[in-house]
């Protein structure tokens, strides 16, 4: 059927083709018979056929494009013949593809150099998407040119648009964003966006729009800047379906409904059916992901709940009228099921009354994740007054959504800023300068390489750019200048190498040059051009400047050189300018993409908890990988890429690949793996709540470090027309009896559908909710023209709105007609999730005004509010009114435990109050009270209980260390009670030290941290009527005396003394562990301290006090003063010994003696006595514990007289001897002796004396001092005689 498009002799020779949509056909190097042939692969083939199927019960043809834009691509020899893409274009969807001429400058109003030629692909996307519509709507005659924006340029009036749908001037207008921001899917729901805008102008009647709004909430809003405002917070396929108007919902919604219906379906099934019946007269599409590249996630809890409505926004700004402001912001979410109603994160845009704007995420503060907050700073110059928050978007990790704005909340946000500018940066003009450098540039950051960066770093070729911009205050630090390069013209000899698209080069305002205010500022940008960037002219087409006060100018440039006005209309706000180029030659020009191997993709989902699977699970892929170049070997090297998970619902989550590459994709350097395939790994931990079911691989984009960029898209479109019966066309109708569907009859409700001559034919019934969750389905044949249909079970259905949608079929499944109902389905009871008192513990003050606050979760309720007297608690209170509870008509006089009241009534509100309940007959305790509201479709409440406590007491007080450190203590003030208001410190006294703060550790309980005085007693007070408990009842003065000891003791000393002469050491004292000795001279307070331990001085005798204290190095505290005592005494002279007439030997010191003998003492201590051992003897005395040196050794030689016979001796003395000795002897017979004297230490003789006579003297004052042996000895030898003297 599509061979009408195709002339065979014109067919171009393939080798082989991988298209974006899975699709593989080649053409060997074959010729038969002048005809060439191609092979397509099978899988082409599968729904290319239409196929009779039947889905949702409803028969039709099953069929897929697949096959034909395989055709198109081939065709059109992969986009590039110009000719035949035309020819398709115009034949088939009624469009031309304009490229830059007179007549689209016209069209345009503008330069046609801010246009451009669409590349080969974008074509070929255009072409497939507007082929996916029904055939009646592919061709619309008010649709007649699609216009493509130069690369780099934004729209000079709308720029975040990546297209523009220009309906009255029959055209679209697309951006080069358009396609390369996301992915393939998106670039396809782009598409089908715009066209549908002109399908809304054009083809749909003011009914279908009107109901199309109704059904979205929508309502005309001068107040918003899109002049509508929707009431829904749900029902959405995106963000920016629900921001702006019916017509842009409605282009998202189609768009959906053809590339991802099942998200769609998900978000609004209402919608969804809208579209199929209204829009698509039956037409369904199903989107199929490639098998291999499914997976299976289980989880028995699955989170399908959106984030709860906003209750509460809180929003503070923060800063005098001439400083920076910080911006909090607070929202807190309605939480009915704790578990699922939480957020993980949301945002919002601030936007000033000029347009300038400021983006927000909050994050969750609390467990229940239902009160998220964040923050933001707002320079001193931005734009004074009231900003605006035009929408939040409310979401949580499971992609569950809720949409608010400033019709469902209200919050503006003023900013007192009398300095503020609102003027944006001003270019230049002709100051842009672009000349070719060779520096050292790591990234494209737009800066040099520095420090540590430039080693092992080679220079290469960039571009510098600079030019000059006028502003009066800074473009730091919220300001930032981008500019965006491309390359009209570039050097290629691959035909199939399509133009490049731009490169972004951004600096902060950290990189411009001479950010000071009221100056002309430089922005200098460096381009890095590696050898594998593309040959060619480079340009710059689009510059964007901010400055600190978020003003922002765009720049266009273009060629227009005959046009002087520099002003863009119609804001005049952006400038124009001339564009130049510079020209740039690399060795290896890249203009390849990265490859995957598609036959070999390997992936595998592992649930964390197989036990109880929760939705948490691990998925992991493998990839081969392979970057190509023209160049074999010098390809730029693959750099990052994202793939898109999308779940059973639809909902995709698209991740980045960069955490799995470290830092390959920062830098310019080519990879390894450019000579073949590597295989690449990359995981993701699905979060708990994920739903369960199929999911699949949908997308995966890849690019390589020069920047090309390959989209595949592993999901085929498969198309579903509906069979309309030839027997019968009416719509039936269908009723749920009862009109409600509530707890009660949630499992058997009836429903009657029929319609005229509908028997015997088939029913199929769905029932589903406006809240989303599951729907039911009922199928069976019509008995009658019209049946009761019982006992229906819609408990997994949510409450909220219920459509009931039913399809009459024919005996063949064809579709006899539709027709829908909706109802209320609400099973569950109203939820007074907050029950709150006035006073939650009530006394003396508030006895008779108690007031009970119910916020119910429906209005138009009953309630019942039973009061009961729970425990008793004594008290000696006095003033209780003991009256009548008159209002609760009760006789009780006084209540006893198990007492009730019961109140009754209906609740004219959500919000609630029960006043003035008199309660003063309730005993002082607990007392319960139960509330149970019924509403109107008869659901009953759980009992919802509170408990409050009547109490006349005043609070008991109570004070007690809790920890204390050196001076730091922490001393704790506990009450029995709550404590409504706050302890400070100025509600205590404290005797000695100082109370530094008070925090609050609980409603009972305070730390007051003290920092202590050195003293050993603490008062510390509480002062009487300083703390309120929770009805108003007050303290009484309450004190704490505690004898905590922090100064230490007098360290222990010892007294010393001394002798005169002898050497001192510094004095000391016994002290404790962490303390030090503090040394005085004097004990009275006030003796400064002296620099050290003192050294005693032994030269006097005497005495001398010193004092001591210690000192605790923690604290500083020091201790009383301690006494020591140094006394001096007098050193003993040294005693002289000598031998007297009685033979003797004398000390010349009389006292204190110590003998010694051959240098060991011996008992003897008078000061004379007669040694009866020979010896060497020395003395010492000792006096008052002073010792005198000890004396010269005195020899006493006890033989020094030998007596040989009653009458007869010799005798040698005195020994020892100085330098005579005298001889005496009486030896009968003789009257002369000899005298020898030997050395004892040599034996040699010293001296002779002979013919001695007895008395006389011997002078041997010539010998050395020594010991010697005198032998006597007579003439005749038979007299002989040694002696052993000492000579001093």
């Amino acid at each position: 059927m599509n061979t009408n498009l195709i002339e065979a002799e014109n067919l171009n020779e393939v080798s082989a083709l991988f298209l974006k949509k899975k699709f593989m056909m080649y053409r060997p190097d074959a010729n038969i018979d002048g005809i060439d042939f191609i092979t397509i692969s099978r899988a082409a083939f599968t729904y290319a056929t239409p196929q009779v199927v039947t889905v949702d019960g409803v028969k039709g043809k099953f069929f897929s494009k697949r096959l034909y834009t395989a055709l198109v691509y081939y065709y059109s020899d992969k986009g590039i013949n110009k000719d035949r893409i035309a020819e398709i274009a115009k034949t088939r969807y009624g469009f031309e593809f304009l490229a830059p001429s007179a007549f689209l400058k016209t069209l345009m109003n503008e330069t046609e150099t801010n246009f451009q030629e669409f590349t080969s692909d974008e074509k070929i996307i255009l072409l497939s998407m507007f082929e996916e519509f029904p055939d009646a709507m592919q061709r619309q005659g008010e649709l007649k040119y699609m216009v493509r924006r130069v690369n780099g340029q934004s729209h000079p009036v709308y720029p975040t648009a990546p297209a523009i749908a220009w309906v009255t001037n029959n055209n679209i207008e697309w951006m080069e964003s358009a396609f390369i921001s996301q992915d393939i899917t998106y670039m396809q729901r782009l598409v089908l966006h715009e066209k549908a805008h002109f399908l809304w102008e054009y083809i749909f009647d003011k009914s279908t729009q009107d109901d199309w709004a109704t059904l979205g909430g929508w309502f005309k809003d001068p107040t918003s800047g899109s002049g509508w405002s929707t009431t829904n917070t749900t029902e959405f396929v995106s963000a920016y379906a629900h921001l702006k108007n019916p017509n842009e919902d409605m282009a998202e919604s189609i768009a959906f409904y053809i590339t991802n219906p099942e998200a769609l379906r998900s978000r609004s099934l209402r919608k969804f059916e809208f579209i199929r019946d209204r829009i698509m007269k039956g037409t369904r599409y199903i989107s199929v992901i490639r098998p291999d590249l499914t997976f299976q996630v289980y989880n028995l809890f699955p989170d399908y709940n959106y984030p709860g409505k906003i209750k509460r926004t809180k929003l503070e700004v923060i800063g005098e009228a001439n400083e920076d402001k910080k911006v909090v912001f607070e929202i807190e979410l309605t939480v009915m099921n704790k578990a699922f109603d939480g957020a993980d994160w949301a945002s919002c845009r601030f936007t000033s009354s000029i347009g300038t704007i400021k983006d927000m995420g909050l994050t969750p503060v609390n467990a229940e994740k239902s009160i998220l907050r964040g923050e933001m700073s707002l320079s001193k110059f931005a734009k004074s007054g009231y900003w605006i928050i035009p929408q939040m978007t409310i979401g949580d990790v499971n992609g569950n959504m809720r949409l608010e704005n400033n019709s469902t909340y209200g919050v503006k946000c003023f900013v007192n800023n009398p300095l503020e500018d609102v003027t944006p940066p001003l270019y230049v003009q002709k100051s842009l300068k672009m000349d070719s450098v060779f520096v050292k540039v790591k990234d494209f950051g737009g800066g040099l390489a520095q420090g540590a960066d430039t080693v092992n770093l080679l220079p290469s070729n960039a571009i510098r750019l600079r030019f000059d911009m006028i502003e009066k205050n800074t473009i730091n630090p919220d300001g930032r200048v981008l500019a965006r390069m491309y390359l009209p013209t570039f050097d290629s000899t691959n035909k199939y190498n399509i133009q490049p698209y731009s490169f972004d080069c951004q600096i902060s305002g950290t990189g411009i040059l001479n950010d000071k205010p009221d100056s002309l500022k430089t922005a200098q940008f460096y381009f890095p051009v590696p050898d594998y960037f593309p040959s060619g002219y480079y340009s710059v087409s689009y510059i964007d400047m901010q400055d600190i006060a978020l003003n922002v100018r765009q720049l266009l440039l273009d060629k227009d050189t005959a046009n002087k006005n520099y002003f863009i209309a119609p804001r005049y706000i952006n400038q124009r300018a001339i564009r130049d180029s510079i020209y740039m030659k690399t060795k290896y020009p890249d203009l390849k993409p990265p490859v995957i191997d598609l036959n070999d993709i390997k992936i595998q989902a592992t649930p964390t908890n197989p036990v109880a699977p929760n939705g948490e699970t691990l998925f992991e892929m493998w990839l081969w990988v392979k970057d190509e170049s023209d160049f074999a070997g010098k390809a730029s090297g693959f750099a990052n890429g994202t793939y898109t998970l999308r779940d059973p619902q639809g909902l995709e989550r698209s991740i980045s690949m960069q955490s799995n590459l470290g830092s390959l994709y920062y830098s310019i350097q080519p990879d390894s793996s450019i000579y073949g395939y590597k295989r690449y790994y990359f995981k993701t931990l699905l979060p708990a709540g994920s739903p369960p079911g199929l999911w699949g691989v949908s997308a995966i984009n890849i690019n390589d470090h020069a920047q090309n960029k390959k989209y595949y898209s592993f999901v085929e479109l498969v198309r579903f027309d509906v069979d309309q019966s030839n027997v019968l066309k009416v719509n039936p109708y269908v009723e749920i009896l009862g009109k409600k569907v509530n707890s009660k009859n949630v499992d058997s409700v009836a429903v009657k559908i029929g319609c005229v001559s509908c028997k015997d034919q088939k029913y199929r019934l769905r029932m589903y909710s406006s809240m989303g969750g599951s729907s039911v389905v009922f199928e069976g044949k019509m008995t009658k023209d019209t049946v009761t249909l019982s006992n229906l079970n819609l408990k997994g259905v949510n409450d909220g709105v219920l459509y009931a949608t039913v399809f009459m079929l024919d005996s063949t499944s064809a579709l006899i007609g539709t027709g829908r109902a909706t109802y209320t389905k609400d099973v569950l009871p109203p939820k007074s999730a907050i029950i709150q008192s006035n006073i939650s513990n009530f006394g003396k003050s508030n006895l008779d005004s108690l007031i009970i606050d119910m916020k119910i979760s429906e209005i138009n309720c009953e309630y019942n509010v039973v009061i009961t007297q729970k425990s008793i608690v004594k008290t000696n209170s006095s003033g209780s009114n003991q009256d009548v509870i008159k209002s609760m008509s009760t006789s009780i006089k006084t209540f006893a435990v198990g007492d009730s009241v019961v109140l009754a009534g209906k609740l004219t509100d959500s919000i609630f109050k029960l006043k003035n309940i008199n309660l003063s007959a309730f005993q002082d305790g607990l007392i319960d009270i139960k509330v149970i509201v019924l509403d109107s479709l008869g659901n009953e409440t759980v009992p919802i209980k509170n408990t409050i406590y009547k109490d006349t007491k005043d609070p008991l007080l109570t004070i007690k260390k809790s920890t204390i450190t050196d001076l730091k203590a922490v001393y704790a003030v506990e009450s029995n009670e709550f404590i409504s208001n706050a302890l400070t410190k100025e509600n205590m006294t404290i005797n000695v030290g100082n109370i530094d703060s008070v925090k609050k550790v609980s409603s009972t309980l305070y730390n007051v941290y003290i920092t202590r005085i050195c003293n050993d007693t603490l008062n510390l007070s509480v002062k009487a009527n300083a703390l309120l408990d929770t009805v108003g009842n007050k303290n009484a003065a309450t004190s704490m005396n505690t004898i905590e000891k922090l100064i230490p003791d007098a360290p222990a000393t010892t007294n010393l003394s001394y002798c005169t002469g002898t050497t001192a050491v510094a004095v000391t004292a016994n002290t404790l562990t962490g303390h030090t000795l503090v040394w005085y001279n004097a004990l009275a307070n006030g003796t400064p301290p002296l620099g050290a331990a003192p050294t005693p001085s032994t030269t006097v005798v005497g005495s001398i006090d010193y004092y001591v204290t210690q000192t605790k190095t923690t604290t500083g505290c020091e201790s009383a003063k301690s006494k020591l005592t140094i006394a001096v005494n007098a050193t003993p002279s040294t005693p002289t010994l000598s031998r007297d007439t009685a033979n003797n030997l004398v000390s010349s010191v009389a006292t204190g003696i110590t003998w010694y003998k051959d240098g060991v003492a011996i008992t003897e201590t008078s000061a004379k006595f007669k040694p009866t051992t020979p010896g060497s003897y020395t003395a010492k005395s000792t006096q008052n514990g002073c010792t005198s040196a000890i004396s010269a050794t005195y020899y006493f030689l006890v033989t020094d007289i030998i007596n040989l016979s009653a009458n007869e001796f010799i005798k040698l003395a005195p020994n020892p001897f100085s330098n005579q000795v005298n001889f005496d002897f009486v030896v009968k017979g003789y009257q002369h002796l000899n005298m020898e004297v030997f050395e004892l230490s040599t034996g040699a003789k010293v001296t002779v004396k002979t013919n001695l006579i007895a008395g006389s003297p011997i002078q041997l004052g010539q010998l050395s001092a020594g010991t010697y042996i005198f032998r006597v000895s007579s003439n005749d030898g038979k007299i002989v005689q040694q002696f052993k003297m000492i000579k001093l």
